[in-house]
């Protein structure tokens, strides 16, 4: 049967582990010719591994699902996850399709014996633990930046303003986020504080009604 290769990066791997695509490619390209293997297909995810919501992911979910290949090439575990459980729920989903999963940096993985069900288990675990270091070291990164008031993003976060180069309070906007803070401590719900917002004639940037999502946003950063 049909082998398919899989590949992902995102702008946090490339930042802090210079995977690139292309690497991926030839390495699952050259493991499949030493083995043998014939590829029909190469599918490529260029966002992050903590979720399975991929286009390319969940293509290679019903390829899966419906028996339509016969080896998944990776180049490591976690360029399919890196979350514990969705791998553990991939590899099992292998095992009752009988999709063979091999990974060009250790070979083909066996997940059928209980040995190799637990050094599965582990790497997923890695998998999972690395990639929250990673975005601990990115948050550190950007709190760093907002600290010094550097800019850190294309657009302003709500109550801020760029000004050559720097983050910088707007007033206006200042005043509003005081405001919705202040109802939310009277125990105000998010949809009765838009309201409240509405009479008193505060808006968001476009002038129109505050979005339930950009509360959240503000009462979560106070």
């Amino acid at each position: 049967m049909k082998a398919v290769i899989y590949t992902r990066v995102s702008t946090e791997d490339q930042a802090n582990n210079g995977i690139s695509l292309d690497a991926q490619v030839a390495a699952c390209t050259q493991y499949a010719v030493a083995h043998n293997l014939q590829v029909d297909e190469v599918i490529v995810d260029t966002m992050s591994g903590k979720s399975i919501e991929r286009p390319g992911f969940q293509k290679l979910l019903k390829l899966i699902s419906g028996r339509k290949i016969g080896h998944l090439i990776a180049m490591k575990l976690d360029r399919l996850s890196r979350n514990t459980i969705d791998t553990l729920h991939l590899l099992n989903l292998l095992s009752q399709k009988q999709v063979e999963l091999h990974l060009a940096d250790s070979g083909r993985v066996d997940s059928t014996s209980a040995d190799g069900e637990l050094m599965m288990t582990l790497r997923a675990g890695f998998a999972q633990a690395e990639r929250r270091k990673i975005s601990e070291r990115t948050k550190a990164a950007l709190d760093r930046k907002k600290a010094l008031g550097h800019r850190v993003s294309g657009k302003p976060p709500y109550g801020y303003e760029f000004q050559d180069g720097r983050v910088v309070a707007n007033q206006s906007e200042q005043q509003a986020i005081h405001v919705i803070k202040k109802l939310h401590g009277k125990g105000m719900s998010v949809r009765k504080i838009i309201g409240a917002l509405d009479k008193k004639g505060l808006y968001n940037r476009k002038g129109k009604t505050f979005s339930v999502s950009v509360i959240h946003n503000i009462l979560h950063a106070a």
